[in-house]
């Protein structure tokens, strides 16, 4: 999927399905379907991780790589640990008011990858600054 449509439009394009993946939950009503769609949403964003992390070490010269790579990285888990307290908070007032904030930021993050101003496909890794 990078190498054919590109880094951008593969986390838009996997963004957006996270978005749309949280938004199905809500209409889910058997115990089984949510958890597929839980299982499917924690795959694509498994994908968003992989392809972040791809994208960055392609962005970035050597000189700074591991900074802006580390510095992406170290957002990510900080997201992740945040991220059970707020379902779970929000989860005893309904499913919906849980599962918004995330697919909001899914979608927010598509906006955000589709404005880079980058794309690597097919370039090779800048070496210096």
């Amino acid at each position: 999927m990078l190498n054919v449509f590109g880094r951008k439009m593969s986390l838009c394009v996997l963004e957006l399905m996270s978005a749309v993946f949280f938004m199905l939950v809500n209409i889910c009503s058997t115990m089984f379907g949510f958890t597929i769609l839980l299982f499917m949403i924690r795959s694509l964003v498994s994908m968003n991780f992989n392809v972040v992390y791809i994208y960055t070490a392609e962005v970035y010269p050597t000189a700074v790589r591991s900074l802006g790579l580390g510095f992406c990285t170290s957002f990510s888990r900080i997201g992740g640990m945040v991220a059970p307290f707020i379902a779970q908070v929000l989860m005893s007032h309904s499913v919906m008011l849980a599962m918004m904030p995330f697919a909001l930021a899914c979608v927010l993050c598509a906006v955000g990858s589709f404005l880079l101003p980058i794309e690597t496909k097919g370039r090779a890794l800048l070496q210096s600054s």
